[in-house]
């Protein structure tokens, strides 16, 4: 994996994160509403029965109710169902995206130190100048440079970039 896509995925853990719980209640949603669409289809559209007009009418003019539930039984779906049930697996494929995103990040993290992680995660996740990093650090740990803290991330992004070879 090349450095700036590692990166990358670094800086935007915390917008993958957010948007993996967005994503989640969207499903949550859309696969409720999904449900009940699909289990009030068939009723909904059964209310349409014969027209007895007393007019003649062709050979179609049988059974409409038990021809569509047999559609039905063959698979049919209206149109309006299977945009839902399309944007569905596409929320589903960038929710797996996020989650990879998160899991791999999680990963690379687990491998440093406190400190290592404590730079990577105040300067490059959450996006914090040297300068709050270094007063940050010091409440935890003590005094140090930003040349010091600046070498301590490089060592942890050669690490990282390393394991995502």
């Amino acid at each position: 994996m090349e450095q700036e896509a590692v990166l990358r995925m670094i800086r935007d853990y915390n917008a993958c994160k957010a948007k993996a719980v967005q994503l989640e209640g969207e499903l949550d949603i859309l696969e409720s509403q999904a449900e009940h669409t699909k289990a009030t289809e068939m009723a909904e559209s059964a209310l349409h029965g014969q027209n007895l007009d007393g007019m003649p009418h062709a050979q179609g003019a049988g059974d409409p109710t038990g021809n569509l539930v047999a559609r039905f039984m063959d698979g049919y779906q209206p149109r309006y169902l299977r945009d839902l049930d399309d944007d569905i697996r596409g929320r589903k494929a960038a929710l797996r995206e996020m989650r990879i995103i998160c899991r791999t990040v999680d990963a690379w993290m687990g491998c440093l130190n406190d400190r290592e992680r404590f730079i990577l995660s105040e300067h490059v996740i959450k996006g914090n100048f040297w300068g709050e990093v270094v007063r940050l650090y010091e409440q935890q740990w003590g005094i140090i440079t930003k040349e010091a803290l600046k070498k301590a991330q490089k060592r942890a992004l050669e690490r990282i970039y390393e394991i995502a070879r």
